[in-house]
């Protein structure tokens, strides 16, 4: 019968009554069989699965890693973990079989972090994420805790609130010392139930706040609950205030805050440079300044200058306008300075000038700024000498040229004073479009100069000298393969990095 069957294949004749019954019974056997078989081998690969985990699990005890004793691991963990807030180590990074090993670590449990996917959440939600901020307290042992709240629904973030700080409510058992809140909504909440105001137990637990962070992305029309004062002034230790609510009015007499000692102030809010000033020049203590001017106005060049003694970083954006808010800055111990800004307004060349020559000589080591500011800053480098780190980006319509242009503005520059580059320790180039040839291999000339020394100048070699590229979305790069080849070559040198 296996020939007939052959035979019908390769043909385009129907079968007979007769054959077509046996072709029929021979399938349903097959398909029967076909579905034993799919059901053994469903066992099958669970019993593999099962045995897969189990020799997994023999793996893991049998590990060399275990020789460890926990004494020399608790050793190894405090070391990478110091009370500083830039260790090295979070409680995440640390495997499932160590975890207790860390529970004496009381640094490793002063972060805590809850991540809410938006609207979502239910009301029993909230008594996990107190789980989780009582599990964090009971292990960091009294070290001040930073709480960190994601993406929320305002009436999560009411009864999450509610339950931690109110007196009245069940709450946490565990006496909590907080250090630092960050509160991020979709929704601008009444101030009084953002955490702050109308929590009075938040006084008596948080004395040592240092940290506050507060954040809604809210629009022009939404202004719903601002009526309310957000009084800051309950919390004497509070260094760093982060404000980030695009709202004309926001800081108009309703936040009350001890702005004398603030040594961190961040600001995203829709306001002038002239009311900027208003607020920076309460703050005398500032080290670190980030704010994002964006209301169209005329050249700040005439008042007083705000002085800022201990401003030791700078960050302004802004795409509307030049930053000629650093006209009314005096920033003597700045060491670090990132200006961003789009349109093709660009930054007045005469800003630079006046900002760098109120510079202490040799402060600056950090420098961010875009492609044609930068020209700015290398008419005066003899006021930064010292500069270890040059970032550019791309301004907002960049031309695809810009990068040969920039190169061959720092080859001048390196030509005629090669000191200037003698220190410098990275060059990083952000977000510039797909190089034309003549571009790359104006970088690949830079860096033959710069690092391995020039013919005219073999004295300015500097090998600790690395480039750097960062895209938001990496290019292609179409390039002569010769060039491919020489830039490959310098990224497996560990000089160049970020192309490939």
């Amino acid at each position: 019968m296996d020939s007939i069957l052959h035979h019908l294949e390769n043909t385009n004749n129907a079968p007979t009554t007769q054959q077509q019954a046996w072709l029929e019974s021979e399938r349903l056997l097959l398909r029967s069989k076909k579905i034993v078989l799919e059901q053994e081998m469903a066992e099958f690969r669970l019993q593999f699965a099962a045995i897969e985990r189990q020799c997994n699990q023999y793996t893991r005890v049998l590990s060399p890693i275990r020789r460890f004793p926990n004494e020399i691991l608790l050793e190894i963990f405090n070391k990478l973990s110091s009370s500083d807030h830039r260790s090295v180590l979070s409680v995440s990074q640390v495997c499932h079989g160590w975890r207790e090993v860390i529970h004496d670590i009381h640094s490793l449990w002063t972060e805590v972090t809850i991540p809410l996917p938006g609207h979502r959440n239910q009301p029993k939600d909230v008594y996990q994420f107190l789980q989780q901020v009582e599990h964090y307290a009971l292990y960091a042992g009294g070290t001040p805790i930073s709480l960190t709240i994601g993406n929320i629904s305002e009436s999560i973030v009411d009864s999450l609130l509610y339950e931690i700080f109110e007196e009245d409510s069940d709450g946490l058992s565990v006496p909590v010392c907080w250090s630092h809140m960050s509160i991020y909504t979709t929704k601008l909440l009444n101030f009084s139930r953002l955490a702050l105001g109308h929590y009075e137990a938040l006084g008596r637990d948080t004395t040592d706040l240092t940290s506050l962070a507060i954040t809604a992305s809210i629009f022009d029309d939404i202004y719903a609950g601002l009526e309310d004062v957000l009084d800051l002034t309950q919390f004497p230790e509070l260094r760093s205030f982060r404000f980030d609510i695009r709202n004309p009015s926001s800081l108009d007499n309703r936040v009350l805050i001890n702005w004398n000692i603030l040594t961190f102030l961040t600001l995203r809010s829709r306001k002038s440079c002239v009311e900027y000033l208003e607020i920076i020049s309460r703050c005398p203590a500032l080290e670190t300044l980030d704010i994002t001017p964006d209301v169209i106005e005329e050249d700040l060049v005439q008042g007083p200058l705000v002085t800022l003694a201990k401003l030791r970083k700078l960050i302004i954006t802004t795409e509307y306008q030049p930053i000629t808010i650093i006209e009314r800055l005096l920033c003597p111990a700045l060491e670090d300075v990132a200006f961003t800004f789009g349109g093709f307004t660009g930054i007045n060349d005469l800003s630079i000038t006046h900002f760098l020559e109120r510079l202490s000589a040799g402060r600056l080591h950090r420098l961010q700024c875009s492609g044609d500011a930068l020209f700015a800053f290398l008419e005066k480098r003899d006021k930064i000498p010292s500069l270890l780190s040059l970032k550019v980006t791309a301004p907002f319509g960049e031309v695809e040229g810009g990068l040969s242009s920039i190169f061959n503005e720092l080859t001048q520059a390196y030509d005629d004073e090669h000191r200037f580059f003698n220190l410098l320790e990275e060059m990083e180039f952000q977000d510039y479009p797909p190089f034309s040839p003549g571009g790359m291999m104006s970088c690949a000339t830079m860096i033959e100069s710069h690092i391995m020394g020039s013919e005219t100048h073999p004295e300015a070699k500097n090998p600790r000298l690395r480039f750097v590229f960062t895209y938001t979305e990496r290019p292609q790069l179409n390039e002569p393969t010769n060039l491919i080849h020489i830039l490959t070559r310098y990224q497996e040198m560990g000089i160049l990095s970020g192309l490939f």
